[in-house]
């Protein structure tokens, strides 16, 4: 099971985006697959992503793996959907320098 994270950056250059995303990544300390990073339109700042996986086999134990690794980046994370088969989880309030904001998504289904 793969958890999907996304990152609003405070930054202006793909280059500074790609290094930020990167020092993320890292802090997971597991694979990351299928890095991206795009401009955000409206802002002009980035948005950076990526799928991580997860070592968990059942539902139950994958959202607490992916929740305790949200807690590595990020603090007062908010919970939105079903957690019974999507988990879709929000925070503000990053740990680390020029992330503005984190999302995790975590499927059931795939």
């Amino acid at each position: 099971m793969n958890a999907r994270w996304r990152f609003y950056l405070n930054v202006r250059t793909e280059k500074t985006a790609r290094r930020i995303l990167g020092k993320v990544a890292r802090s997971f300390r597991s694979r990351t697959i299928d890095l991206q990073v795009k401009k955000h339109e409206r802002s002009g700042n980035y948005v950076a992503s990526f799928e991580n996986r997860l070592r968990s086999r059942s539902w139950p134990g994958a959202v607490v793996e992916a929740l305790g690794r949200a807690q590595h980046v990020a603090r007062g994370w908010i919970v939105l959907g079903d957690i019974g088969e999507n988990l879709e989880a929000f925070s503000r309030e990053p740990k680390m320098p020029y992330v503005l904001s984190a999302e995790l998504m975590l499927s059931r289904k795939g």
